[in-house]
């Protein structure tokens, strides 16, 4: 096109449209993250759907929602299966201590009930 005699990768003008294409792209997703960071953090602390800011066009994966088949884990499991009767046992007991014997850092936690309903 321009009379370069160069590979037709490793031409200077293929470069140059790859390197800008990639950076363009790059940036476009950090600004995705950080403009729907705190919809996505306030929909994370008090559990709801995320549907302002850049969440109102595009659905990022949102964990707290329901399955697409089965429509809920209610639904999936039966009444009287024995992870309902161990979630409800455990749901009673006071997980406080564990709660405070949480000393922060690292990732999130899951949450004491949690655990300990998966150990029993």
């Amino acid at each position: 096109m321009f009379g370069w005699r160069a590979h037709p990768h490793l031409g200077p003008f293929h470069v140059a449209c790859t390197v800008l294409y990639c950076t363009v792209l790059i940036f476009a997703g950090f600004w995705l993250l950080a403009a729907s960071w705190r919809v996505l953090f306030a929909a994370q602390t008090n559990p709801t759907l995320a549907v302002t800011g850049p969440n109102a066009h595009i659905r990022l994966p949102q964990y707290a929602t329901a399955y697409l088949l089965p429509p809920s884990v209610e639904e999936w499991l039966p009444e009287d299966h024995l992870a309902r009767f161990i979630v409800e046992v455990v749901d009673g007991l006071d997980v406080s201590r564990l709660e405070k014997a949480y000393r922060g850092g690292g990732s999130a936690a899951y949450h004491p009930a949690l655990l300990l309903s998966l150990l029993v």
